[in-house]
């Protein structure tokens, strides 16, 4: 099928059909009631791991340039006016009482900067009660852009570190990130006030038990408000899934895949049983 690229013409979700009781949502130490909510679709990025690039691929988007970047990727990104935004954010806050909307948008900060300032000044001429929590990357974190955060409300982040061995993370994930802006993002955040939830991957191919040591430690040194490990899924179609499936970790159409639950996939450098243990104490490793 074609791609939407204007998502104004997409209906209004219909959040009358669930209970209520599904809007309520633990969110760091207090309970609010909370959707999950999308203001745009796609993201720039290619990360080897991430099932998006199966998306990319599905609409012709096959080619990346050397620091991991979709190529053409504004011809694949597509938003809500600020318009539709506000005007959907208003029905949920006035009419399901909603305080916190936990944005599933992929990147965030790679959303059309036009449209994310004309939604900032319509949270100020027209306030609403709500708060976001997004995600996005460290790179993408910067003085204009803490500002433009602050403005939207967003009272939490998510990004992924997924591990610390940068060489790693460009060689096997294109993911191209130095450790300074690592840093500088989470440091920028905490002065603003805005709190941070630090994303990782265990189990990778060719990961080591001393990357999951070292990961930790880098998180020590981020000192985020809240930590969160995942186990590494292989997604059909990605280049890690397709590597991971040449190397013997997992095999074709792996089934029963959850990261927070299970590791479906083998690895000759650290057994299931430590994969289990840093999965369960993670945190725990962390705060120590």
């Amino acid at each position: 099928q074609d791609i939407i690229s204007n998502m104004d013409v997409i209906p209004h979700y219909d959040y009358s059909l669930f209970e209520d009781q599904i809007f309520w949502r633990p969110y760091n130490g207090d309970v609010v009631r909370s959707v999950d909510y999308e203001l745009s679709r796609g993201c720039i990025y290619t990360c080897s791991y991430c099932v998006e690039t199966t998306i990319q691929r599905y609409y012709g988007f096959k080619e990346r340039g050397k620091r991991g970047a979709l190529i053409n990727a504004k011809n694949y990104l597509r938003t809500k006016s600020a318009r539709r935004i506000h005007e959907e954010l208003s029905i949920l806050s006035k009419e399901f009482k909603i305080n916190l909307i936990r944005s599933q948008d992929t990147n965030f900060l790679t959303i059309d900067r036009t449209m994310l300032n004309e939604l900032a000044d319509l949270f100020k001429s027209e306030p609403l009660d709500i708060r976001l929590y997004i995600e996005t990357r460290p790179e993408g974190i910067n003085e204009s852009t803490l500002d433009l955060l602050c403005r939207l409300n967003v009272d939490g982040i998510g990004m992924g570190l997924e591990l610390s061995t940068q060489s790693f993370r460009e060689d096997y994930l294109y993911r191209f990130t130095d450790q300074k802006r690592i840093i500088s993002a989470f440091e920028m955040l905490k002065l603003a006030n805005i709190k941070r939830t630090a994303y990782n991957i265990i189990g990778l191919p060719d990961q080591s038990e001393d990357s999951i040591k070292e990961t930790i430690e880098f998180n020590r040194l981020l000192s985020p408000d809240n930590v969160t490990v995942a186990f590494y899924s292989p997604f059909a179609g990605t280049d890690e899934e397709v590597r991971s499936r040449k190397m013997g970790y997992s095999g074709m159409y792996e089934t029963g895949i959850d990261p927070q639950i299970r590791t479906i996939t083998t690895n000759s450098n650290i057994s299931t049983e430590k994969l289990n243990f840093y999965k369960n104490n993670f945190a725990k490793l962390v705060h120590a």
